[in-house]
């Protein structure tokens, strides 16, 4: 059993303040700070070698997301011969050593052996004082690489730079019980990141079964540009069903527009594409802002559809707001469709609608073409049955998402307390 207790004895140290039982060790005293090795084409493309060599690239392979485990790219003890390429072991930290990619702060931890190019560069801690996965979780929480990159041309980082960094130690008892809770926390993450993938992968097979074959259908036909459909389902033009609306923008220069606004003035950053509704936006704008220029106000239920740029973003207006001119809003009318049906039928269909905006410097989606677009609909009672089955997982799929939020926040906090000293640990 762990116990949290509260420290109050502190020394000032070159990093700040530190409980006066840890140390404070420079990295190069600690660790073995490597560089990776040049992979010439000739020797890439190899899937069954005795070892995986890693590229950066490889850090966000499906499974790579704390330990690295698989790459692209794999070689025999040969290659490695050739290449003047060593292996090195589980426990290595890794990060990208040159390029923007710096500014991401990937860090990895080898879980097995393997090699990297030379983009990357690892910490082997060292010595019987060092506990690799606390070393981890402290290169995650409070190494920020880019602070360390050399910003010429092309950012790289200097191992004599890395060997520099000050790192403080608790006694390697504490570390290992510091990086057994973090770690709990992880395998916490992901337990609810493979349920949400779980209820995704749900969701995607109800909206194929659930518009297209519908509810208790026996009889189908065949709509050109669609495909099969219940025979009983019309397919009608967008324009026939809700009233399409584009926004537009008050002009910056006027402050009157901006300060204090209290309407919400939705733009495609935000909508992220993951909420059904949307409540709230990063700026907002005043009734004389609205007046005064295209922005136009829609109603609770409108759906938002971006037709610009990052065209296919979709969602719900939750409440009455304002839009901008990279979005679209569908309005429907009540006799004829519903909201939360509307929304589940573009985001099913809408790798068409994309498609007939075209590939010129930006995609973009007309009014004409919104209007236009065609597709299948089923009477009012089916269309809120259909929508209540796909919003009953999407409330399970948005629940799983707070918790997970809850769960990084929590993360974090431990991280800031425990690897600072302010909290302690012990058996």
């Amino acid at each position: 059993m762990v116990e949290f207790y509260r420290e109050t004895e502190f020394e000032e140290t070159e990093i700040g303040r530190i409980p006066k039982d840890w140390e404070v060790m420079r990295l190069g005293r600690i660790a073995d700070i490597v560089h990776g090795f040049a992979f010439p084409l000739k020797f890439q493309g190899k899937k069954n070698g005795k070892y995986p060599f890693i590229k950066v690239s490889d850090m966000n392979l499906p499974g790579n997301e704390k330990y690295i485990v698989k790459a692209e790219n794999t070689v025999d003890d040969e290659d490695l011969r050739q290449l003047r390429a060593r292996i090195y072991p589980p426990g290595t930290i890794i990060f990208p050593k040159i390029g923007m990619v710096i500014r991401l702060n990937k860090k990895r931890i080898l879980g097995v052996h393997a090699t990297f190019d030379n983009n990357i560069m690892g910490v082997i801690p060292k010595g019987e004082d060092i506990d690799s996965e606390f070393l981890y979780y402290y290169f995650l929480g409070k190494i920020d690489l880019w602070r360390f990159a050399q910003t010429t041309t092309t950012p790289s980082i200097k191992k004599s730079t890395i060997e520099r960094i000050y790192i403080p130690l608790p006694p390697l008892e504490e570390q290992k019980l510091i990086a057994r809770i973090l770690y709990s926390m992880d395998e916490a993450i992901r337990a609810v990141d493979a349920s949400i993938a779980k209820y995704e992968r749900l969701k995607k097979g109800l909206m194929q079964e659930l518009l297209t074959k519908g509810i208790g259908h026996k009889e189908f036909k065949e709509e050109a540009g669609i495909g099969r459909i219940p025979a009983s389902w019309k397919v009608v033009k967008l324009g026939d069903v809700a009233k399409n609306v584009m926004g537009g923008t008050p002009s910056t220069k006027v402050a009157e527009y901006w300060e204090n606004g209290d309407i919400v003035w939705v733009t495609a950053t935000d909508i992220n594409d993951e909420d059904v509704y949307i409540f709230d936006s990063q700026k907002k704008i005043t009734r004389l802002g609205l007046e005064n220029s295209n922005a136009k106000l829609v109603p609770r239920g409108a759906v938002l559809m971006v037709t610009t740029a990052s065209v296919g973003k979709l969602a719900i207006a939750g409440k009455e707001l304002a839009i901008n001119q990279q979005i679209t809003a569908l309005i429907p009318f009540a006799d004829k469709i519903l909201s939360e049906f509307l929304y589940y039928a573009l985001r099913y269909h809408r790798k068409r609608y994309i498609r007939s905006g075209g590939r010129t410097t930006a995609i973009h989606i007309n009014q004409r073409m919104v209007r236009n677009f065609r597709i299948p609909l089923p009477p009012l009672e089916e269309q809120r049955r259909i929508a209540k089955i796909l919003l009953s997982v999407d409330t399970v799929i948005e629940e799983k998402k707070r918790k997970k939020a809850r769960l990084e926040r929590v993360k974090k906090a431990l991280m800031d307390l425990l690897l600072t000293g302010k909290v302690r640990v012990r058996a």
